[in-house]
């Protein structure tokens, strides 16, 4: 009902069978298994990402700068501001934090499930070119258009990055060799 307009991304699928669908001037929608609407509703800000969904059936999506949280029901739960646009969908974690990165400052936010900032670590000299990719035991890897991957602790922490892709020796770099920490927020340099 009323996308005309292209989807943002491919449709998400709730524990239910309840499916979501975002389309890029807005609008959101909820279809129940048989088909019919459960609810639609119009934002006032296009929708740049596609949409990710926790185990709560919380949906999470981007519009330039803001990530929303959207219950099940249509309501929103909460917004969280980043300092640049978001770049990616979001990708969560098995404890139900939600990462973004952001376009032209290169930063990569972990967000509580209750829309907090839990940490933002900041890749120096690279453009963030994938979203994270987030293993079982909370390990986070991204990679940057210069050909770095970087293996990102659940705290935010760097672990270790390697360039991937060159002749060099096959070695990870140590986090004493490349990290470069700052105050609260840390900056993972490549």
């Amino acid at each position: 009902r009323g996308f005309k307009k292209t989807l943002s991304s491919a449709p998400v699928i709730d524990k239910n069978g309840n499916i979501y669908l975002a389309s890029c001037d807005g609008k959101l929608s909820a279809i129940d298994p048989a088909g019919n609407t459960k609810w639609y509703i119009q934002l006032a800000d296009k929708i740049n990402t596609g949409l990710a969904i926790s185990s709560d059936n919380t949906l999470y999506f981007s519009s330039e700068k803001t990530l929303y949280a959207i219950g099940s029901n249509g309501v929103l739960k909460w917004i969280f501001n980043a300092d640049n646009t978001i770049d990616f969908s979001s990708v969560l974690d098995n404890q139900g934090n939600i990462y973004i990165v952001t376009k032209k400052d290169e930063f990569l936010y972990a967000i509580r499930p209750d829309g907090s900032l839990y940490w933002k670590a900041h890749i120096i000299n690279g453009h963030i070119s994938t979203p994270p990719s987030i293993t079982a035991d909370g390990s986070i890897y991204v990679t940057t258009h210069n050909n770095i991957l970087y293996a990102i602790n659940a705290d935010g922490s760097l672990r270790w990055r390697r360039e991937i892709y060159s002749r060099r020796a096959d070695r990870a770099s140590s986090v004493a060799e490349n990290a470069n920490m700052a105050s609260s927020n840390n900056t993972l340099q490549s």
